[in-house]
């Protein structure tokens, strides 16, 4: 009897725990001022300050954080994550705030450099900015999370 409570109580805290953690990646990432100058893109290694605009972070089921700087390096390892991914939240180019990205208004915009075009890929939370930047940066067109990883990976996901 006194095993079934051990065991029930330690359940019961596994749970609360669980639940607990269900919210802590946004409760740690709300703002820019939560970015600090020791983190990097896990697949370019750029600091993440210096492109603050297009900052994806990943949380696994397993709590592990992935931190991006942009859609188009999430989108290099997506395969590889995309199975065990419990949260994405990405900062709202605007407002420099981050929330989920699967509620995210992605503008895709064409730039071109020195030798390629690149399709990067800005995320707004309300769909009127994303139309009001769409139209004064010649973006491309608006589209939800899963068609812009698509989009900048250049292949079906």
């Amino acid at each position: 009897m006194k095993f079934l409570r051990i065991v029930s109580i330690f359940a019961l805290l596994t749970l609360l725990a669980c639940s607990a953690s269900d919210k802590n990646i946004e409760k740690k990432f709300k703002t820019v001022d939560d970015i600090t100058d020791d983190m990097i893109c896990e697949s370019c290694g750029k600091n993440l300050i210096k492109n603050v605009s297009t900052i994806h972070i990943v949380e696994m089921n397993n709590g592990d954080v992935h931190k991006y700087c942009s859609l188009n390096c999430l989108a290099k390892d997506w395969n590889k994550l995309s199975e065990d991914v419990k949260t994405v939240l990405v900062m709202d180019a605007k407002f420099k705030i981050f929330f989920p990205a699967k509620d995210a208004h992605y503008v895709i915009r064409d730039t071109f450099g020195r030798s390629k075009k690149e399709t990067t890929a800005y995320a707004y939370q309300n769909p009127e900015y994303a139309r009001r930047f769409m139209k004064d940066f010649w973006g491309r067109e608006i589209v939800y999370f899963h068609d812009a990883l698509e989009i900048v990976s250049g292949k079906k996901l």
